[in-house]
């Protein structure tokens, strides 16, 4: 790799006034690297730095315009600040240290430095930085010390420690090439999953497959089966890798999942502790979320606070902003226009109305009109329809998939994890259609998968058989978890009820009958037959050639 000619690069204690003033005079574009004040430390590493680019129009306050990232030295036969500390100002021209590497923490990072500059010149910023994923796109021969950096310990524990830097590894190389560019076919096709409860002899063992139908992108995968045969533990395990990063969970080809986030959706508070807790130690960014709205131990952002939050977003996802993608998820939910912001300060001078302002018009106006409108808001209250200038409460499915749409908007990241637990529970079986559409358009406009954990066949009958996992306990210890023979796209509901629960109904409702019958077939059958008309063909048939014995 060439030396960069476009930036100078050099190290210092800290960002004095008067060093950057100094550079500012250089007539190339300098690039100034400090060590973070961070006391965080990767098994006892410490790689954080902060970098600015330095030219004519950088401000002198170095926190105000620098960027947090990762680096390391080849050579730490001293440390990197007495190294500093012993130099004459403070600070190093690059040639006057060990070669160094780095990466930028996320794919936002990457997004935002492309933003900021064109492809090119960002490209050229990161190679001077020696961007590690810069150089592996780079047209020009990897450095001879580039194999010994990848191997390095500071790169495997401290650089690839975060699910999110360990994804930009490998996927931020499409960013680079333009905003527009970026791919979104990162997540795994398939994951494996190992893990043993005392209650069964054996290991739960579950493959998910995504995308297997050759024409159609689906990026679900549904466990189903009976209680207490682990649906439930199996999120667990799967939050539990990925936030510890265990062997547990693995790709197709036995390596670590490319997963950036994960978001933990729980139908009900009550069903919230499905999930691991939060911890700094985590490997991987992480939000446990409730389907219904706010949590009662306030963890959970409200609706209002949400909706500002997604509008003052810069984030981006393939050149889509956050904002968008909710507004666009939304308006198959409440047509556009009609979805209306509750206001606590009227504001006469805006003309949407005194109590609320239409939800498309969050960004319309200046600065000044934006940040009023955001600061009326009730963060608290809940959104409502207004049709014809009258306002319309909306329906509690109508909540549900507002608040979750806006909740999973905000956080979704290319190649985000969804694991949900019996979202049934506030979804009408009507509804689970609708949410599914809305799911696969945040997943497909992410790269994003999910896997929903479920006891009702009205979310398989949305799935192809080839994603869905049936856990079934085949004899007494032993767990099995099975594709079904059944082709479950569009199948009717009852079928893969019967064929998922097995004859449990119709065994409790021949159990009933009989004795009724006083165990008598004849009896039994005359019984059935007067209540022929509330039964199921299927089971009128079953039932009827038992008593015709």
């Amino acid at each position: 790799m060439e030396k960069n000619k476009r930036h100078r690069v050099y190290f210092a204690i800290r960002a004095t006034p008067e060093l950057i003033r100094a550079l500012k005079k250089n007539r190339d574009r300098a690039i100034l690297i400090i060590p973070d004040n961070d006391t965080w430390n990767d098994f006892t590493i410490r790689t954080r730095f902060r970098f600015t680019i330095v030219n004519k129009d950088t401000v002198e306050n170095f926190r105000l315009d620098s960027t947090s990232f990762l680096l390391s030295f080849l050579n730490k036969a001293e440390s990197i600040k007495i190294r500093l500390k012993k130099s004459r100002f403070g600070w190093l021209p690059e040639r006057r240290l060990p070669e160094f590497f780095s990466i930028l923490p996320d794919l936002e990072a990457y997004r935002k430095i492309v933003k900021q500059e064109t492809p090119k010149i960002a490209t050229d910023t990161l190679l001077a930085l020696h961007d590690v994923v810069a150089i592996r796109h780079s047209s020009t021969p990897n450095p001879k010390w580039f194999p010994e950096a990848i191997k390095s310990t500071a790169f495997q524990l401290s650089f690839m420690r975060s699910a999110e830097t360990f994804f930009a590894f490998h996927n931020a190389g499409s960013v680079l090439l333009g905003l527009q560019s970026e791919s979104l076919d990162s997540a795994p096709n398939d994951l494996k999953l190992r893990f043993k409860l005392p209650t069964f002899e054996n290991e739960h063992e579950l493959i998910f497959k995504f995308n297997t139908l050759r024409h159609l992108e689906q990026k679900i995968n549904v466990i189903i089966g009976k209680n207490g045969v682990g649906k439930s533990q199996a999120l667990f395990h799967i939050a539990q890798s990925l936030l510890k990063d265990n062997d547990n969970l693995r790709d197709g080809s036995g390596d670590r999942p490319q997963i950036s986030r994960l978001l933990a959706i729980s139908s009900v508070e009550e069903t919230s502790g499905t999930f691991p807790r939060h911890h700094r130690a985590n490997r991987i960014y992480y939000k446990r979320l409730q389907l219904s709205g706010r949590s009662k131990n306030n963890t959970q952002t409200d609706i209002g606070d949400a909706l500002t939050q997604l509008a003052r977003s810069t984030e981006t996802i393939k050149g889509s902003s956050r904002w968008n993608r909710f507004i666009n998820v939304v308006n198959k939910i409440v047509p556009d226009g009609e979805l209306h912001i509750k206001r606590h300060t009227p504001i006469e001078s805006h003309p949407e109305g005194e109590d609320s302002f239409a939800a498309f018009r969050m960004l319309f106006g200046g600065e000044q009109q934006q940040l009023e409108r955001w600061g009326s808001i009730d963060g608290k209250a809940e959104l409502s329809r207004c049709v014809n200038e009258e306002k319309v409460r909306l329906s509690s499915g109508q909540k549900t998939f507002i608040n979750f749409a806006a909740l999973v908007c905000l956080h979704v990241e290319n190649g985000t994890l969804l694991l949900f637990d019996e979202p049934e529970t506030h979804l009408h079986p009507d509804l689970i259609t609708q949410f599914v559409q809305l799911l696969d358009e945040i997943l497909s406009s992410t790269g994003s998968l999910a896997i929903i954990a479920t006891h009702s066949p009205y979310f398989v009958r949305e799935i192809p058989r080839s994603q869905v996992i049936i856990l079934d306990e085949t004899e007494k210890g032993i767990i099995h978890g099975s594709t079904p023979r059944l082709r479950t796209l569009g199948a009717d509901v009852g079928e893969i009820s019967h064929f998922v629960f097995g004859d449990s109904v119709i065994h409790r409702l021949h159990e009933s009958i009989l004795s009724k019958a006083n165990h008598n077939n004849e009896k039994a059958y005359r019984i059935l037959t007067e209540i022929k008309n509330e039964i199921s063909t299927e089971a009128w048939m079953r039932l009827s050639r038992e008593f015709s014995k």
